[in-house]
């Protein structure tokens, strides 16, 4: 596979591109004054691109979802009015097409969801000021925040898909006719997002 934006990992071989490539875990708090939790906030991201990513993964989610249907229809049109060794080639080739949009479709879907939950928690936390800087319960608050943070990254990551893999046909030559991209992702659309979505969001946040 090969990543056509023009970054990250180039040229990707193999059916299937790694999504998570290291564990995310939650990080210690412990020493952490206020003012280096305040300043670690300040350095995210924005919360609204974030949120913006999710909305055209799940986008995506929905057109790749609406290919995957129509290659259906195709098929069934296909066995209908055609026979012999081509045919079943044909309907062979469509449906390794099905497979992957249909893959790329839930990948996507997921991967929305996650950000789209993760962009408001971002916003949330990246202006976080302790009410009570200089004492030794704005220190604990502000160590608090930070760990309940850390916990909603482990729980995003948790929550995105693993790998994207997919399964072309081959032309005449016996090679895959073309590549895919980045994450993409889902048929069923909406109950993908529903289940993707983690749990919860931040509290105590000052």
């Amino acid at each position: 596979m090969t990543r056509m934006d023009g970054g990250g990992f180039g040229n990707i071989p193999g059916n299937s591109w790694q999504v998570k490539q290291s564990q995310v875990a939650a990080g210690s708090v412990t020493g952490l004054s206020v003012a280096d939790i305040q300043q670690m906030f300040s350095f995210l991201p924005d919360g609204n691109l974030v949120s913006e990513s999710g909305t055209a993964h799940t986008r995506a989610g929905v057109v790749l979802a609406g290919i995957a249907d129509q290659l259906v229809k195709h098929v069934q049109v296909l066995s209908e009015n055609w026979g012999g060794a081509a045919a079943q080639t044909a309907v062979t080739n469509f449906q390794q097409l099905h497979e992957t949009a249909s893959s790329l479709a839930t990948a996507s879907t997921e991967t929305g969801a996650v950000l789209s939950w993760l962009g408001p928690v971002i916003t949330s936390y990246k202006s976080y000021t302790a009410s009570i800087a200089n004492t030794s319960a704005g220190k604990q608050a502000a160590q608090a925040a930070l760990s309940e943070f850390n916990q909603n990254l482990v729980d995003a990551n948790g929550n995105l898909p693993t790998t994207i893999t997919k399964n072309l046909p081959n032309d005449t030559l016996g090679k895959q006719v073309a590549t895919i991209t980045g994450p993409g992702g889902g048929v069923a659309a909406g109950s993908a997002a529903a289940g993707a979505s983690p749990g919860g969001g931040p509290t105590g946040v000052g």
